[in-house]
């Protein structure tokens, strides 16, 4: 049985290098990994998406990390994260979304994270040299996952 990936790419493309995550999806999106991936993207994570999160057994995360370290690359497994946000605007994050969708629907999807590190939010539509020339290899990254899980039915062990 083919297991079901949801991939989210999130950020803001009005604030610099925020945007990271849906520019990676606008290159996964070119693509057709077939009827068991989802590709979609977000301005920010929100509590609908648990539901989304319910009905499948991976999901990616792509995102952009403040660091002073631009450019600076992470590829992570993620884990349930209770701690409760202030407000479920701007703060939730992909562990947090995690725990909401095993408090809701008693379902908790294996997640992994890809992001880029940046200090770079200012107005403005476009990405940092350097973190435009880093979304082609995480989208490679986000391919070789995909093709990994529908292959393997897991994650990477070395994650």
């Amino acid at each position: 049985m083919d297991k079901r990936i949801l991939v989210i790419g999130y950020g803001n493309t009005m604030r610099g290098d925020d945007g990271f995550g849906r520019y990676v999806i606008a290159c996964l999106l070119q693509e057709e990994f077939g009827d068991n991936v989802t590709i979609i993207e977000r301005h920010q994570l929100g509590l609908e998406l648990a539901e989304d999160l319910s009905a499948t057994d991976f999901v990616i995360f792509l995102d952009i990390h403040c660091s002073n370290t631009v450019g600076e690359q992470m590829c992570k497994r993620i884990a349930v994260d209770n701690t409760i946000p202030i407000t479920f605007s701007h703060h939730l994050t992909p562990g947090t979304l995690l725990a909401c969708t095993q408090a809701i629907y008693g379902i908790m999807p294996q997640a992994i994270l890809i992001s880029i590190g940046s200090n770079l939010f200012d107005h403005g539509s476009h990405l940092s040299p350097t973190v435009a020339a880093l979304v082609e290899p995480a989208a490679d990254l986000a391919r070789t996952l995909i093709f990994y899980i529908t292959d393997e039915c897991k994650l990477p062990a070395n994650l």
